[in-house]
């Protein structure tokens, strides 16, 4: 969009149609990763081969590399694969006839700059060296000061300075940048307020000032930005009140398109402010932060067409409003409300469903109180049994339940489409309880099938007592990735494994140091048919690998880190023939590698970290003996 490959239109938004070439490449798998653990892109193969096409048009800049042979007269993009530090590097990447469109620093990891600024010379020569430029991504740079010279950009249509956290504030002539439609402001810690004359972007669609934590109002005049359709975080003025700064919203003249609200509170009256929000009833999306209201506004229930809903970070509200009119909702995030005991208040003893066809995914976590979903009267006016009523409740289309620190919870959802539940610091017994209140019988049944024939994935995560996957995982026969993760009394994986221990493709073990994983007996190694993933970390107690693995003829990646007491990889790894990869992290203690490892005709990938230097030296490649 920023380059101009996307027309413009009234409707659908550029934005939508974008997104729509987005997903079309996707579905043509025209994106092509490579991932590393905890979902890391290692290297995108088409970003590789549209570089190579590119030709000179696009120009990767390494540190302490001659450039001058890879810019010429046409090169519009260019990328630097290094830390600049010098003006040098910046004059090497000019093009001679300066029309550079795209300037893109590497998201360097904050590791590495923690601690350094950029040189303000060095600072001041980017911004004044690329008039031409329509992308300009200054992620991570290290800048403190924004140069003036930002405002003579007038065709820049994308800005980031997302993670630059020593930037405390913005000049006013950024608001002269008239064609900016994306600004990024992410992560600016210390950035405490923005422009002035912010209505002078009248093309400005995206501004991201998520964890700008520091940031204590919003200014004046975005009632006239009428094109902004995408804002992280709204943050009002503590002597504010009412819809005196936030009305805007309902006066945006595309309110009509897709719509996300951002509230940030803190410090106001609050259910008089949120009142005189009355934002637009096309609304699609509501994040709610720092609310310390009890009660919710008379207008929530008309936000027909709202498809998510966040509330984060109350103290004070014990109940939501009805949900039933809700009809759009697809998600429904809800962290860190601590009064929070019952979703909805709901005084009908009859109402035994709760309506909302649409919802796909549900994520509550941090909800100490939360005891089910809605809360009723008993006819003498007291609080009424509410897992009786929680039977019932069901959500057709709903795929994705995540439930975490809710001690309390004896509240699970039906619905014959999940596939993806995780459940992390519970009580695992209330738990067990709310899916046998679920199925609504005392004994385990196939009925219970309902929930769970279509779960793929499962996690539990930080469960203390759990001893034992239990008997009524025999309906979960469709698991295919299973994570457990410091469960530190987990003991045995029998006897609910075994009804899907065939179709798992994924098993990640996690700080599980009680589970016996050496005796056939409790752990079925043989039995994992499809096996393709085996991660074992922090694993205190585990001297050598499971002599069972050697059955999983299936295992094409294990990795196993940070297990710090770990000595030996026995010979018997010859027999895994499907293995394509082997990490081993944080192992101290392991000082060589079996012979066997030389048997592995499938093995593309031997990564080693963090490991003993005897071991890092035996396995240098052309060097080491291993």
């Amino acid at each position: 969009m920023a380059l101009g490959f996307i027309s413009k239109s009234s409707y659908p938004t550029q934005v939508d149609v974008g997104y729509g070439y987005y997903m079309e490449l996707l579905r043509g798998s025209f994106f092509q990763e490579e991932w590393e653990e905890y979902n890391y892109v290692k290297r995108c193969k088409m970003h590789d081969l549209a570089t190579q096409v590119g030709g000179t048009t696009y120009a990767l800049l390494k540190a302490n590399k001659e450039c001058n042979g890879d810019i010429d007269g046409s090169t519009r993009h260019v990328s630097f694969d290094c830390h600049l530090d010098s003006l040098q590097q910046i004059r090497i990447a000019r093009s001679p006839a300066s029309k550079i469109r795209t300037v893109i620093l590497p998201r360097q990891s904050s590791k590495i700059t923690q601690g350094r600024s950029c040189d303000q010379s060095v600072c001041d020569e980017v911004f004044s060296s690329h008039k031409s430029a329509r992308v300009l991504d200054l992620y991570n740079f290290g800048i403190k000061v924004v140069p003036r010279c930002v405002g003579k950009l007038k065709h820049l249509r994308l800005l980031t300075l997302g993670c630059n956290e020593d930037i405390k504030a913005l000049p006013d002539c950024i608001t002269m940048l008239y064609n900016l439609q994306t600004f990024i402001l992410y992560g600016c810690k210390n950035l405490q307020t923005l422009p002035r004359n912010m209505e002078r972007l009248v093309n400005l669609v995206n501004l991201d000032t998520e964890d700008c934590k520091s940031l204590t109002h919003m200014p004046q005049g975005f009632n006239k930005l009428t094109k902004l359709q995408f804002l992280t975080h709204f943050v009002l003025k503590s002597t504010y009140s009412g819809g005196d700064q936030i009305g805007w919203y309902s006066e945006v003249e595309n309110a009509e398109y897709d719509k996300n609200l951002p509230l940030y509170l803190k410090n106001v009256d609050y259910e008089e402010t949120l009142e005189g929000l009355q934002p637009h009833q096309n609304l699609r999306g509501l994040s709610l932060e720092y609310y310390e209201g009890v009660r919710f506004s008379s207008w929530l229930p008309s936000l027909a067409n709202l498809e998510y809903l966040e509330i984060l970070n109350n103290r004070s509200c014990q109940y939501l409003p009805p949900f039933n009119q809700f009809l759009s909702l697809k998600l429904l995030k809800i962290v860190k409300v601590v009064g929070l005991e019952y979703i909805s208040e709901n005084s009908s003893s009859s109402c035994t469903t709760i309506p909302l066809p649409s919802l796909e995914a549900i994520y509550f976590e941090s909800l100490p109180n939360l005891k089910g979903w809605y809360w009723r009267e008993d006819e003498e006016g007291g609080q009424a049994d509410h897992s009786s009523s929680t039977s019932t409740i069901s959500f057709p289309r709903l795929s994705e339940f995540i439930v975490y620190g809710c001690p309390r919870l004896t509240f699970l959802p039906l619905s014959p489409h999940l596939k993806s539940l995780t459940v992390g610091k519970n009580n695992w017994k209330p738990f067990q309880q709310a899916i046998m209140a679920n199925i609504g019988i005392s004994s385990l049944s196939s009925s219970s099938s309902l929930s769970f024939s279509n779960l793929t994935d499962l996690g539990l995560y930080e469960i203390e007592d759990l001893q034992c996957l239990p008997e009524w995982f025999q309906n979960l026969t469709s698991i295919q990735v299973l994570v457990l993760a410091r469960c530190h009394n987990l003991k045995c994986l029998f006897p609910g494994i075994q009804h899907f221990v065939s179709s798992l493709q994924e098993l990640r073990i996690c700080a599980c140091n009680e589970l016996e994983m050496y005796d056939s007996d409790d752990f079925p190694w043989n039995a994992f048919e499809n096996l393709r993933v085996l991660l074992l970390k922090e694993l205190s107690e585990m001297v050598n690998l499971p002599e069972g693995l050697k059955h999983v003829k299936s295992l094409q990646y294990l990795k196993v880190h940070y297990c710090e007491n770990l000595i030996g990889i026995s010979d018997w790894i010859r027999s895994l023939k499907s293995l394509n990869e082997l990490s081993i992290d944080g192992c101290p203690n392991l000082t060589s590698l079996p012979e066997g490892i030389s048997q592995l005709t499938s093995l593309q990938e031997l990564k080693i970290t963090y490991c003993s230097e005897i071991l890092l030296r035996k396995c240098r490649r052309g060097k080491g003996e291993d």
